[in-house]
């Protein structure tokens, strides 16, 4: 029983079955001297492949703790053995809600940086945040130039103000607590299309919904009443009909009053 010396090298892209059937074709028509030759060959261009390091494609880096719902001793357990700018990310409030100027892993990164002075700007996470990041501020590591990226500048518009409101979409209440917890804690999103919602630690927002003008149009016409006809108005101003049922009165749940 002969035997075929394989010329096709097992690292190839190729099946066994592909493999067997190429190895059997070229030592054919290249008889068993031209096979060894072929095959040292092969080996010989195949080498820096095969030898060269293989690049994994970059994977996302994970955060394992940027729960809001976990408490601060589990995040921070996460992040051992971490960086320091991570470790500090562990103890923010998790939210990204903006409040401090940035999102939780440029605040930290910025405080490990030195760009960044305040320790106290995380609204969520209050002083408990604030005395952790103390104490990591505080550790040898703190000193050393961390290596991240400078974070992006926040555009700077003008603040909100009641004589000056500004239009938003309501987008999600997100649930911060974990099933069958007796918190109910929620995440509320604003969008503005208007520009970013600008707004410092301490700052209220005062929500001013629009009823819907498709309902306030039906009412009107049950009226039989000019819409631009002047009504007074529960808050002691005097508006149109429409102006009134649109932005003042509460028509969801109209009084005995009203009815």
């Amino acid at each position: 029983m002969s035997y075929i010396a394989p010329i096709v090298p097992d690292n190839s892209p190729f099946s066994p079955e592909q493999r067997a059937w190429l190895n059997g074709l070229l030592a054919g028509l290249l008889g068993p001297e031209a096979a060894a030759v072929a095959t040292a060959g092969m080996e010989e261009v195949l080498a820096p492949t095969r030898d060269a390091p293989q690049v994994e494609p970059d994977k996302p880096e994970e955060f394992p703790w940027h729960d809001p719902a976990l408490p601060l001793e589990e995040r921070i357990r996460l992040a051992e053995g971490r960086p320091l700018q991570r470790r500090m990310m562990a103890a923010m409030g998790q939210l990204d809600c903006g409040q401090c100027g940035y999102l939780c892993q440029t605040y930290a990164e910025a405080i490990a940086r030195g760009d960044e002075k305040s320790l106290s700007r995380c609204v969520p996470g209050g002083r408990e945040t604030a005395r952790m990041l103390k104490e990591l501020a505080a550790t040898p590591a703190a000193s050393a130039a961390c290596a991240v990226p400078s974070p992006p500048a926040i555009e700077t518009v003008a603040p909100l103000a009641p004589s000056a409101p500004s239009p938003a979409r309501f987008e999600a209440a997100l649930r911060l607590n974990r099933d069958g917890s007796e918190k109910d804690t929620r995440h509320v999103i604003f969008r503005s299309a208007d520009a970013p919602l600008c707004y410092k630690v301490g700052d209220a927002l005062g929500i001013h919904a629009a009823n819907d003008p498709e309902l306030v149009s039906t009412i009107i016409e049950r009226l039989g009443a000019p819409p631009d006809f002047e009504v007074d108005c529960p808050d002691g101003t005097r508006r149109s009909l429409r102006e009134a049922l649109l932005e003042v009165c509460d028509i969801g749940r109209p009084s005995d009053q009203a009815i």
